[in-house]
């Protein structure tokens, strides 16, 4: 509320618009409104028929909320739950406005099959035997299957057994999970492809670490425990990130590295703790293995090496190892988004090899989490869906795991590995994989980070898919499935805390003649003849994967219903703000492994092979520089920066930001392109991206850096003006990227 001319108005501080103000668009002005003052501007005068709770699907965070649904079905409103224990009442723009592709009226309505060359309408029975007939004749190594992080634990768990068993092939992997190293050190170390603790005992932390991530717009709701510690000084922060993000405003330390020397730095960062004698070496005898040749390998991370790798001064490294080893209760969290492909695994036995030196690991307010997109991306990795791994968190190297496997689903397990999910369409463009099934859409289909994938679509000799919408993938399938959203769904998300938590069916279009992905592959298998796919619904198949996977036992549909907070409210005649009046019966799910922790917490006790495995641990020089884009830029995203005031243009109905924008360079890149302080210059990136700026001199910025600051208004302003269906879906993520710069 703000007072203006004798008027209380309501407004932002300084009377701005939201896009000058800093707003994170979170909507929860909105929720605590007790008397309907601010409301959304979509569905302003609808009100609710009824009200269901289930799972947000739009990051791992796996927010609890509770969405308004109108007698037509539609949905047109989401309130997070303020008892929900991921989230906390909390919620992101993506959650609190990314839902309306639900009603979208652009879906496909019916099955469709290529005849004749051209895609026609087809009956479900004819579409379904069309798929088994062209995947029948394409099976083993010439197939590949892609899932989607939106997909249930239940359709994830199927799409990795339909690959295996009724394919015969193990090349199949989730959308999101281009970067499967920053679990695979932990499985490495701990034995999980998992993180350790949970969200919200990140406000106990005495000190945390966040190792390049943008946690502002992937994984808001994790931030806010950070920001409320830092806040209050109880917490300090370190953030390691060659951008400039928004959580870099919190932080006590800030170290900018040369993109892709994160692993580097991090080993410094070790090496100085044993130096140092900051190492728990009590906790290291007691329940670690392979110490003497870990810190052997740290020969080479002397400070001085170090510094001059990443370019962050050696003081900052030692005071960054000191206020991690030495506060207390410390919380490692990393994103990878800086790190180049093949050291990701390296930076994630980096850092379980930091917790595990400090004894910051089982126990309140210390861990690790890996940031990862995509809302089920856990529960990808603990059905084994990827190429990999098994259901269970079992390598596919595992001889004894195949043979299990394959004796409780009667064929054998084929123990070809695929290196990863780019590797597979650059594999269907030299024509090795022929045939293909695809679950959705998703960003990284479009924004290069799996190469060329339409080019990898257009060699295949079969191709089907399922979507809610079309897209290019469904102009060049031969079948496509009309998909269920995740509204329309019922089945299970696992999110960035091991919480298995029930997705319930919120709202179901009656025009759409959708099924779920778990239906379609049942249905595709049993057409094909193979078995091991007549679940009658989700449930079963979660009764499959309890069996299946030791962390998942004890969890099955009905105890998840039963597993509640029963909120008490006390009845009112005064306006109540609506989560007040929504919370209730709030289902809380259920952490694996079930009953091991009641903190939430992993390896409180033991490990999962009895001992932390600690792993040898390689220095990665930074990557070879391009002549034709020798620098790297950095573009990271903030809420505002103060001093520097946007213009905000009207375009339609629609405001706008522009801005001159800003190239900060070290002095010495500018003296080599020949540009001083405050002169005109365009970066150019290798993928053909132009902008154009002023140039800022400045020796915090790494030498062979440009740093590039936007503002998150930008990004607000751009998803509100897509014409696409589900805009959240296609949000592109800031990695670093090669790029030159010249005078303008």
């Amino acid at each position: 509320m703000t007072e203006r001319a004798g008027q209380v108005l309501v407004g932002t501080v300084m009377g701005d618009s939201l896009l000058e103000s800093g707003c994170e668009f979170c909507g929860a002005c909105i929720d605590v409104c007790p008397v309907g003052a601010l409301t959304e501007t979509a569905y302003k005068w609808e009100r609710p028929a009824r009200v269901e709770q289930s799972v947000c699907a739009e990051c791992p965070v796996g927010c609890t909320m509770t969405y308004e649904v109108n007698h037509w079905e539609r949905v047109v409103r989401a309130v997070p739950e303020l008892n929900a224990p991921s989230n906390m009442g909390q919620a992101c723009f993506k959650g609190k406005f990314g839902f309306e592709y639900v009603n979208d009226k652009r879906r496909i309505r019916k099955p469709l099959v290529r005849r004749d060359g051209e895609l026609q309408e087809a009956s479900w029975d004819e579409a379904i035997a069309a798929a088994a007939e062209g995947l029948a004749q394409r099976k083993g190594s010439a197939f590949a299957l892609m899932a989607n992080p939106r997909n249930t634990n239940e359709e994830l768990y199927a799409a990795q057994k339909f690959a295996r068993v009724a394919m015969g092939s193990n090349a199949v992997d989730v959308a999101s999970n281009d970067r499967p190293g920053i679990v695979e050190g932990l499985q490495d170390t701990f034995g999980y492809f998992a993180g350790t603790m949970t969200t919200w005992e990140l406000a106990d932390s005495a000190a945390v670490m966040v190792v390049s991530a943008n946690l502002t717009e992937e994984q808001n709701v994790v931030g806010v425990p950070i920001k409320r510690a830092v806040r209050a000084g109880t917490q300090q922060l370190i953030v390691i990130d060659s951008r400039e993000v928004e959580l870099t405003r919190y932080a006590s330390l800030w170290l900018r590295p040369y993109p892709g020397t994160d692993p580097v730095l991090l080993g410094g960062l070790l090496r100085c703790i044993v130096d140092s004698g900051l190492a728990d070496m009590e906790f290291v005898n007691e329940r670690a293995e392979g110490w003497d040749e870990l810190v052997a390998c740290l020969a080479p991370f002397t400070l001085e090496a170090v510094a001059a790798e990443t370019g962050v001064p050696a003081e900052q490294i030692e005071q960054a190892a000191r206020i991690y080893a030495g506060s207390g209760p410390a919380a490692l969290l990393f994103g990878g988004d800086s790190s180049i492909g093949g050291t990701r695994r390296t930076l994630s036995r980096m850092v379980a090899a930091l917790a595990v030196a400090t004894g910051n690991v089982g126990k309140h307010g210390a861990g690790v989490l890996p940031l990862y997109q995509g809302a089920n991306a856990q529960g990808g990795f603990d059905m084994g869906t990827w190429a990999a791994s098994l259901p269970g968190h079992h390598l596919l190297d595992e001889a004894d795991a195949r043979e299990r496997f394959g004796a409780l689903w009667g064929v054998p397990v084929p123990d070809e590995r695929n290196p990863g999910n780019r590797s597979l369409f650059a594999r269907a463009r030299e024509g090795g994989i022929k045939a293909m099934v695809m679950l959705g859409d998703h960003v990284h289909y479009e924004d290069g980070t799996l190469g060329d994938v339409m080019g990898a679509l257009d060699a295949l000799e079969f191709l089907v898919a399922t979507s809610a919408f079309p897209s290019e993938i469904t102009e060049r399938a031969h079948v496509v499935f009309p998909a269920e959203v995740w509204a329309e769904k019922t089945g299970t998300y696992t999110n960035i805390e091991r919480r298995v938590q029930p997705l319930r069916k919120v709202a179901k279009n009656k025009r759409i003649d959708s099924r779920s992905d778990l239906e379609v592959l049942c249905a595709v298998a049993g057409a094909m003849g193979a078995q091991g796919f007549s679940w009658n619904g989700p449930a079963q198949a979660l009764d499959e994967i309890a069996q299946v996977v030791p962390e998942y036992a004890g969890i099955s549909w009905e105890r998840l219903l039963r597993e509640r907070l029963d909120i008490v409210t006390t009845p009112s005649d005064e306006p109540q703000p609506t989560q007040v009046m929504y919370t209730g019966n709030v289902l809380t799910g259920l952490q694996w492994p079930v009953g091991v922790s009641d903190d939430g917490e992993l390896f409180v006790d033991r490990f999962r092979h009895g001992k932390a495995r600690l792993q040898p641990v390689a220095w990665h020089s930074r990557p070879e520089v391009d002549p034709q884009f020798p620098l790297m830029l950095a573009h990271g995203r903030v809420l505002l920066e103060p001093g520097r005031k946007p213009n905000v243009t009207v375009v339609g109905k629609r405001n706008r930001i522009e801005r001159e924008e800003r190239f900060v360079l070290n002095p010495a890149d500018a003296a080599a392109a020949r540009l001083g302080e405050g002169d005109a210059a365009s970066v150019t990136t290798a993928d053909g991206a132009e902008r154009r700026g002023v140039v800022v001199l400045s020796d915090a910025v790494p030498a062979g850096v440009v740093s590039l600051t936007t503002l998150f208004g930008e990004l607000a302003a751009e998803v509100d003006s897509s014409d696409r269906p589900d805009p959240m879906n296609h949000i592109a993520r800031l990695n670093a990227a090669p790029a030159r710069i010249a005078p303008v």
